[in-house]
């Protein structure tokens, strides 16, 4: 628009005061944007001569500005803020030029695209991203429109009717982006390479295509091609993970499935809450294969199921804690297609140079020993050192159980000898309980049956000081009770229930909490009196 009445566009720019001035030092941000107040905005649609309702509809920005400038302004001049777009309506990518020819333009286009909006369904074409360093705009993706199509549309009604991820607070952003990395993850593995069939047959269509209705870059191999077709290629079931993700059925198979319930307990532990999962979501994938490649690899899934595990076995009335279930840590975030070919050039100048050895890609993925250090092993050593603190810990807990027969601990001030915090060890393996092995969870049990259960363990702790002072006094006399909270708690006491001496007598009802709250804690209605208790011995 500057060149237009042949100026500078600081020319222009300089009719504002910016609240954050942009020092563009490293060039032009595909996704910098320009949120204008009112006075800018007149300024603008009459410096380009453009109604400000057409301006409003090409600019996402144009709405958003009065809003966000509020409080600026009074003396006549405009406002003006300099913000990332990406943050708010997702990632650059470049508009289809066929959609764009019809509407009336020509050339390049951009457009605001969040990961599941990539397919062009007129034209058979995936939006790629801007400034990712290629010449392509877009994949051809032809053969494959039917079935992206599908699980585009069914991704965006859920998004539409209003994700609650099963009230676990994920909105649809975090939970596609989980799903994202589980299955980017799996790209990535070569167990799962070696026994994927789907995959393989994808990307050969992709690439195919995008051959003859683009041409090849110059200087291009398998693995540039294989890091840019990924999210066309996996897109359908990275559709499918997240719409199982934000299933509460599974959320409640990663929390236990019963863990902790009568009859059940066993069968439920039998296995991690990543493993359970991975075996649900192999079934729903057609890949009953799934949960042994899974168990193999301590990736997103497995940390999901952890924090999911966390937050069911929170008592009702416990502040709710932070809700980091949808937070995909760093290191399993995928490698983006920007770093990734800037990566796969630096390690083939090495080899040409003569250099140093090149960057070896991981299970045939995109990912490159530029972006992630190569190292020597299996990780067999943080395995043995995790087993080796558990063995332990382990024989901490036996002491303890030898002297007091119970592992009901607080979970600070409970050193049982060489100043190994106890407590605090139980505590994590609580919170942890869905990652134990089975032979893990085992042993715990043989220790004490009701190390984890279902109820608060300062009612468990409760029930232990009465059974003591029953045993120590050889009588339980009727009318005694014995508070479930010691002097000084605050929080919770009011819903718990007392014990009495009628439940050490075995006549009484012995639920730590009131109907309703046991409910929410173990998925029952309580049965007859005496029908859950601790043992007696």
């Amino acid at each position: 628009m500057a060149a237009a009445y042949r100026l500078q566009a600081g020319d222009l720019t300089g009719w504002w005061r910016w609240v954050n001035p942009a020092h563009q030092t490293r060039g032009v941000r595909p996704d910098g944007e320009v949120f204008l107040d009112a006075v800018a905005q007149v300024q603008l649609a009459g410096w380009c001569r453009v109604p400000a309702g057409h301006l409003a509809r090409a600019l996402p920005s144009w709405g958003a500005g009065s809003e966000m400038l509020a409080g600026y302004g009074g003396d006549g001049q405009g406002w003006v803020r300099w913000r990332t777009g990406a943050d708010q309506w997702g990632p650059v990518v470049f508009g289809c030029r066929l959609c764009t020819a019809r509407r009336g333009g020509a050339g390049v286009s951009w457009v605001y695209r969040a990961r599941w909006q990539r397919l062009c369904t007129d034209h058979g074409r995936w939006l790629l991203d801007v400034g990712d360093g290629h010449v392509l705009e877009g994949l051809a993706v032809g053969p494959l429109a039917g079935e992206l199509g599908r699980a585009q549309r069914r991704w965006a009604c859920l998004a539409r009717a209003g994700l609650d991820a099963g009230g676990a607070g994920g909105s649809p952003v975090e939970v596609f982006a989980l799903a994202r990395s589980v299955v980017c993850g799996w790209w990535e593995l070569e167990a799962f390479g070696e026994r994927e069939r789907v995959w393989g047959r994808r990307l050969e269509q992709v690439v195919a295509a995008t051959g003859r209705r683009e041409g090849w870059p110059a200087g291009w191999g398998m693995a540039q091609w294989r890091l840019l077709a990924r999210d066309a290629v996996v897109f359908p079931d990275v559709v499918a993970v997240a719409c199982a993700l934000a299933d509460p059925r599974l959320q409640h198979l990663a929390a236990g499935g019963g863990r902790g319930q009568v009859g059940v307990r066993g069968a439920a532990r039998g296995r991690s809450g990543g493993e359970r999962v991975a075996a649900e979501l192999g079934r729903r994938l057609g890949r009953p294969w799934l949960r042994e490649v899974e168990a193999a690899w301590a990736g997103p899934l497995s940390v999901w199921a952890q924090a999911v595990a966390r937050a069911h076995s929170r008592p009702v009335d416990a502040a709710p804690g932070p809700a980091q279930g949808w937070w995909v840590r760093s290191v399993h975030r995928p490698v983006e297609v920007a770093p990734g070919l800037r990566a796969l050039v630096g390690s083939a100048a090495e080899a040409g140079a003569g250099g140093a050895e090149p960057a070896v890609r991981v299970a045939g993925a995109g990912r490159t020993a530029g972006v992630v250090p190569r190292r020597s092993g299996h990780g067999g050593g943080l395995k043995r050192r995790g087993e080796q603190l558990f063995t332990e810990g382990l024989e901490q807990a036996r002491a303890h159980v030898a002297r007091h027969g119970h592992l009901a601990l607080a979970h600070t001030g409970s050193r049982a000898g060489d100043g190994f915090d106890l407590g605090r060890w139980l505590a994590g393996r609580r919170v942890a309980a869905a990652s134990l092995t089975a032979q893990q969870t085992a042993w715990l049990e043989e220790l004490d049956p009701w190390w984890n259960p279902p109820w608060p363990l300062d009612w468990q702790r409760a029930w232990y000081r009465a059974r003591e002072h029953c045993a120590s006094t050889g009588r339980c006399t009727a009318g005694t009770t014995w508070p479930v909270c010691r002097a000084g708690s605050s929080g919770g006491c009011a819903t718990r229930s007392p014990i009495t001496a009628s439940c050490m007598r075995g006549s009484g009802s012995c639920w730590p909490t009131s109907a309703s709250a046991t409910r929410r804690w173990s998925g029952f209605t309580p049965g007859p009196a005496g029908a859950v208790r601790p043992p007696t011995a």
